[in-house]
């Protein structure tokens, strides 16, 4: 366990105390407990499953476990509703069903469902919130170790198994029932390379294994500071090749520190860094440190995440007040992207981007507003709050991904104190006041005596 030495509060700001083991985290609500685990759980193993709907389409089975679960809660009134929270969530819902009315036929209206079932989650807050945070973190660490592990493992594998045994879940659950749309699970480290990116056998993609690790890193940092985890989360993030959790690694790091004012952490820190330099080359760690350099290569995937997003606003939003306003209608943004390589680039869809080309920029506003107050009002780790926005917002197209909302709720959303004096969702029981007794009864009144 590394040492820890805090800043004084008046130089660099509150800083979180660390996580205990777990025999000495405070008593939390069972039911409460149980029910955040068990969302934090399905979303990191089972997010690669899906249920098939109709012909081609699937929902996540994580994001109906996590609805399961949600329903759950309810019943047993460990979740309350904020009222600001809903009003918000009403007015935003009222912005976009506007731009849904007047958008092109091709609108799709599941989108426009699926995105109300997703960010309604976002107005409730657990009831009883006392050590749940500690608790929450505390499980996500653990969950993810086992990941880690398992991601690291399946790395190695390849070299002695080959690489086709390296993604069982792929080898061994039908086609039907895999998560598919977009995501590339199975990526090779390079073009025509033999050698194949882990994604932590449970992830979609090596990118998102990536972005959990980042989280844990931070997490980690914050909290426990426990040497053997950290190290076994940044080899995971190693073998994960991917650019995404170590930007969030990167930019997090100099705030945790300025904030902790801890020596050895930095210490530490530059001997890792000399360890990876000096080993990149065995490591085909090129791989990953190449990709700093792709924000001016217009066919890079880091010009397509960060850089590609104003090349669309200046070729197709900014022409039309209509689509800047009110938005061309949920699932527009994918004919855009198409559209983009005539302009000789290659665009991507974070989020930020597609709920303004979608729904236009004045729900574009409000949704942010409406996110961001339900993960920071009151939050309880600014740094962790920050990363959780900057992944949602930056780092994929999770407008419309149930798995990551579901994780980000359970995280942060639901432990923060509601914006208001939040409604139970079941009616309390009314207990009468008990019958008063004799010595309950006032004094009788004596007139004060009359000064002689």
């Amino acid at each position: 366990m590394l040492r820890r030495a805090y800043a004084a509060p008046h130089r660099r700001g509150h800083m979180p105390q660390p996580m205990h083991p777990a025999a000495f985290l405070p008593a939390v609500d069972k039911v409460s407990a149980f029910g955040v685990t068990t969302i934090l759980f399905v979303c990191i193993y089972l997010q690669r499953f899906a249920l098939p709907i109709g012909g081609t389409s699937q929902i996540a089975l994580s994001f109906i476990l996590t609805y399961f679960v949600f329903g759950y809660m309810l019943l047993r009134g460990r979740l309350l509703v904020s009222p600001a929270l809903t009003m918000f969530f009403c007015g935003v819902m009222a912005l976009m069903t506007i731009s849904l009315a007047i958008a092109d036929e091709k609108a799709s209206l599941m989108s426009f469902i699926y995105l109300f079932a997703i960010y309604v989650l976002y107005a409730f807050k657990l009831r009883h919130r006392d050590g749940m945070f500690e608790h929450t973190l505390h499980s996500y660490q653990n969950l993810m170790i086992v990941a880690a592990v398992a991601g690291i493992l399946q790395f190695a594998s390849q070299f002695v198994v080959g690489a086709e045994m390296m993604f069982p879940i792929d080898t061994y659950v039908p086609e039907e029932y895999l998560y598919r749309e977009t995501f590339n699970v199975i990526i090779p480290l390079a073009y025509e390379s033999e050698i194949m990116k882990s994604n932590g056998v449970f992830f979609l993609e090596p990118s998102f294994f990536s972005q959990f690790l980042g989280l844990s890193i931070i997490i980690e940092l914050t909290r426990r500071q426990s040497l053997w985890r950290l190290v076994i989360y940044c080899a995971a993030l190693v073998v994960s090749y991917s650019g995404t959790g170590l930007s969030m690694v990167v930019l997090f790091l100099p705030w945790i520190l300025y904030r902790r004012g801890n020596i050895q952490l930095l210490v530490w820190g530059f001997i890792v860094a000399a360890f990876l330099i000096i080993a990149g080359e065995s490591m085909n760690l090129a791989k990953v440190t190449d990709r700093l350099g792709e924000f001016g290569e217009p066919e890079s995937s880091g010009f397509a995440r960060f850089i590609s997003p104003i090349y669309l606003i200046r070729d197709f939003l900014l022409d039309s007040a209509r689509g800047f306003f009110f938005g061309f209608g949920p699932g527009a943004i994918d004919d855009f992207v198409k559209a983009s390589r005539v302009g000789g680039y290659l665009a991507h869809d974070p989020t930020w981007i597609k709920l303004l080309f979608e729904y236009g920029f004045l729900a574009f506003l409000g949704l942010l507003v409406y996110v961001t107050t339900a993960l920071t009002h009151g939050t309880r780790d600014k740094v962790l709050c920050v990363a959780i926005l900057y992944l949602y917002l930056f780092l994929g197209g999770y407008l419309l991904n149930g798995t990551m909302h579901a994780a980000f709720i359970a995280l942060m959303a639901w432990h923060s104190d509601p914006a208001r004096a939040a409604i139970p969702v079941r009616r309390r029981t009314v207990r009468w006041p008990e019958p008063a007794t004799i010595d309950d009864e006032p004094e009788p009144h004596r007139p004060a005596p009359r000064e002689a």
